[in-house]
This record gives C-alpha cells, structure tokens and sequence, in this order.
C-alpha cells in the first residue's frame, strides 16, 4: 500500500505494524503522524505514527522499491480504479504497458492517460469484473473472516485474571472497549478482575465489547479457569450475518514461548503499563 492505510499504524524504531480497528490518526499538524500510542513489542517502547501519505510527502522507500523491482518483473499489469495520474505510482503499470512483453489492463468507468498503451480497457465496476474473471479461473472466491485471538491469564495465586487480545504473531492489540467477568465492568485497560482464589477451577461468564470497525456486536461465552492458567481462544466473525463463532482452543499461533508476566501476586502491585505490551497476569 504505497499512498498508507488509514488504520495501519507503524513503529518508529522497530517498524512493527499494527493494523486497528479504527482510524490511526490523531494528530493535528499535517506533516505530524504520531498516534500517541506506543509499540507493545518487549523491549522496545517506541513511539507509533500512522502511514499515511499527504500530498508533497514522499513514498515509503522499502514499499517503493519493491514496487518497482516487481513492475519491472511482471509481464501482465492489472491496473483496477486507478486514475493513474499520481506519480510515481502511475510510472508502474505504464512501465509495464510500454515493456515490449508486458501486458497493461486497466478497469475503470473513467478514462486515464494510459489508456492509449493499455492491451485491454474495461468500462466496468471492478468487482464484477473480479468475480468474472474467477469464474473464468474456477476460482472459488472465499467469504471473509474476520479472525481475532483472545488471551486469558490467571495468577499463580489465583487471585487475578487477565483479559486482552493478540495479534496472530502474539503481538498485543488493543480491541476492547469494555470486558465484563462474572458481572463486574471494566472499562479501561489493562482488563484485570480479581476473583476468588479458593475457586480452583474458576467458572467465567465473559462479555467483550469491541470498537466495531466491522460492526461486530458483543462477544459472550464461558471458560473454566484454573490458578496459573494462560489460554489464547481464536474466534472468527462473519459480517455477512453478524455472528461471531464459540471461542475454541487457538491452533492457528506459535504458543511455544513462554509468556512474560503482568499481574503480580502481591496486593496492589498490578504493572503500570496495559498487559496489551505485556499480557500475561502474573
């Protein structure tokens, strides 16, 4: 995505990309991109700035150059609601278009200047054209999943549960709005509940409220929880009806390493930073 992505937010020191569920943009200035968030990523602490890119900004140097090492690979450009008038992304498909045994084909309801090199021009809406060219391949084309990874953690003491939610590389995210356990409300992270430490196999009712950039509505389900637990649920959305799938046991993340703490045993000594950069209650 050369020009940025409106709810992609990247680190400044280890680059680490963080995609919202939400507009990323907080600051003022035009030129000024900082969240005022920071990088979860242990040990680094680094602030977030958003991607996008204003007019008289330049193009991020690693997306461009491996743009245009790919442009200058291809044999077939498919250029799809493209004015292509915005350099020096539009320098790409025409590269392509004039290249002795490249292809340009371009799909849009206007004209663009490069129509005049393009093998094929189709006044169409692009998702038509999509879903016919793969019929053509006997493609199926699959029905989007919005797929999210939830962590719950309780102490060695038992006295505390963590709720948060990771990313599919464990990297921590924030979703929630509001968590509710057992009845009780937390609306601010770090979501950490205090339970009762004689209940060894602690039964949780489990509510999340989520920003809804998809319109998702709450999550409810229920666990069995013991002292010391640390269990990473994967669920799946479907926007199309609106229903979250149960939470099952997560078989699509990399849980071999062992987890850093957050939530210590001893009274009041919960960490000052949200257990979304460190997730684990202990």
């Amino acid at each position: 995505e050369l020009h940025g992505n409106t709810n992609l937010e990247i680190c400044v020191k280890c680059e680490k990309e963080y995609m919202r569920d939400h507009h990323t943009r907080n600051a003022i200035h035009y030129l000024d991109h900082r969240t005022g968030r920071m990088c979860t990523v242990k040990g680094c602490q680094g602030a977030l700035k958003d991607t996008i890119i204003n007019f008289t900004e330049n193009l991020p140097e690693k997306p461009l150059e491996d743009s245009e090492s790919h442009s200058k690979k291809a044999d077939l450009c498919l250029a799809m609601g493209s004015s292509l008038r915005v350099t020096p992304a539009a320098l790409m498909p025409e590269e392509v278009g004039r290249s002795r045994s490249g292809r340009l084909v371009i799909v849009n309801l206007q004209s663009t200047p490069l129509d005049h090199i393009a093998t094929l021009r189709i006044n169409a809406l692009c998702d038509n054209v999509m879903v016919a060219l793969m019929k053509e391949l006997d493609t199926e084309i699959p029905e989007f999943r919005l797929l999210r990874f939830i962590r719950l953690q309780r102490n060695s003491s038992g006295k505390k549960i963590g709720i948060s939610a990771v990313d599919s590389d464990d990297t921590p995210l924030s979703l929630f709005t509001e968590v509710e356990l057992n009845g009780k409300t937390q609306t601010k992270e770090p979501f950490i509940f205090k339970v009762n430490p004689k209940s060894v196999n602690l039964n949780v009712d489990i509510r999340l409220h989520f920003v809804g950039n998809y319109n998702e509505p709450p999550l409810e389900f229920s666990r069995t929880v013991r002292a010391d637990d640390c269990l990473t649920l994967s669920t799946k959305f479907n926007p199309m009806n609106g229903q979250w799938t149960n939470p099952s046991s997560n078989s699509e993340m990399d849980l071999s390493e062992e987890k850093d703490l957050v939530v210590n045993d001893t009274e009041g000594s919960e960490s000052s930073h949200s257990p979304l950069s460190n997730p684990n209650p202990e």
